[in-house]
């Protein structure tokens, strides 16, 4: 028998020493008072619905629950709205792609994407660098192409993350929720 084997063996002991079962009073009489019945049943909530409760609480209760409200409200917003935006995104640049596939060219496929979607503002940011540094290098083109295609990127990445700032602080926050209810109600 190891040492290892002996500890576990007397740290088990001890707590089953320890967890001696309670031993309750005996009722001074066999079923309670009609008294006491009485008075217990008039102690006792009759409605227990969540808008008898929400009614029955404290301010405090009350402004949590309508705080818990709002934050469900929000969040099921933010969820259908992304739940809507993303696929009309996604249409968009699946649209913007076979526009570009089926171009013969840079023009034909900036006339075709013209103020459609995301790919034709990228599009279009591209042919308005390359015209207006026609007479520039090679690769101070591509510089100035690639930097004003990266703020359009930004600027497009910023608007689809749009609310999800709140759905991370109704996150981040809910657990102390929990946790403040669960104190206040002790």
């Amino acid at each position: 028998m190891t040492l290892r084997m002996m500890k576990g063996g007397l740290i088990t002991a001890m707590l089953m020493g320890l967890a001696v079962p309670a031993l309750a009073q005996a009722p001074a009489t066999d079923g309670p008072l009609p008294d006491t019945a009485k008075m217990l049943r008039a102690a006792l909530p009759h409605d227990l619905s969540p808008w008898n409760m929400f009614l029955t609480a404290d301010s405090v209760v009350k402004g949590v629950i309508i705080g818990l409200a709002l934050a469900s409200v929000t969040t099921w917003t933010v969820g259908l709205a992304k739940a809507i935006e993303l696929p009309l995104m996604q249409r968009k640049l699946r649209y913007g792609l076979a526009a570009l596939d089926t171009a013969g060219s840079i023009a034909e496929a900036a006339k075709q994407l013209a103020g459609a979607g995301p790919d034709g503002k990228l599009l279009g940011a591209a042919m308005t660098e390359m015209r207006l540094s026609a007479d520039g290098s090679v690769e101070g083109i591509k510089e100035r192409v690639a930097s004003r295609l990266e703020r359009i990127e930004v600027g497009l990445g910023r608007g689809l993350s749009r609310g999800t700032g709140v759905l991370a602080t109704i996150g981040a926050t809910a657990p102390f929720v929990g946790l403040f209810g669960t104190v206040w109600a002790s």
